[in-house]
């Protein structure tokens, strides 16, 4: 088992019984393997989300990807995220998610779908589900030094491109 710290009493439910790192490891893995790319973006979510160090967030990681490939469904977990997360924390946690569709740096059709289906069981709106692609991307692009119109047209369809842009520019705006 990991330790959370004493402040997990802060955190809903469905975070410490990792349902919603579970869901970033479905992801993780749409193409059935869990990638370099993947794995280490998903770690550095969780050591930032909970404030770890590496080889804990490490562990905390293969623990959520012990409890996901055990499990015969993921609707357990979408449930869960569902009733212990308020609206405004399963707009965030689409942002990781799809933070971590971006970490090879290919948007896989049957990536985006997975999302779809994910944000539509965790009731999250298709506005607020572009609006962390925005914000996910956004981040990338902060995070590599990649234009915005770059990272916009490697991560988005092209009818989305010009709202994902104007949403990644906020979203940078309110980051800087």
């Amino acid at each position: 088992d990991v330790e959370l710290g004493s402040d997990a009493s802060v955190w809903p439910m469905a975070v410490v019984r990792g349902d919603d790192l579970a869901l970033l490891i479905e992801l993780a893995q749409s193409d059935r393997r869990l990638g370099a790319d993947e794995r280490a973006t998903v770690e550095r979510i969780v050591a930032e989300r909970f404030g770890l160090d590496a080889a804990t967030a490490a562990q905390l990681t293969a623990a959520a990807k012990r409890a996901f490939d055990a499990s015969l469904e993921d609707w357990v977990f979408a449930h869960a995220v569902r009733q212990g997360f308020s609206a405004a924390e399963r707009a965030d946690l689409a942002a990781l998610l799809w933070e971590v569709v971006y970490a090879d740096g290919r948007l896989a059709p049957l990536e985006e779908a997975l999302l779809h289906r994910l944000a539509a069981q965790l009731d999250i709106g298709e506005d607020e589900c572009e609006t962390a692609r925005a914000q996910a991307f956004a981040r990338r692009a902060l995070c590599s030094n990649t234009s915005l119109a770059t990272g916009a047209a490697a991560f988005t369809s092209a009818s989305r491109m010009p709202l994902a842009i104007s949403r990644a520019k906020a979203a940078c705006s309110a980051a800087t």
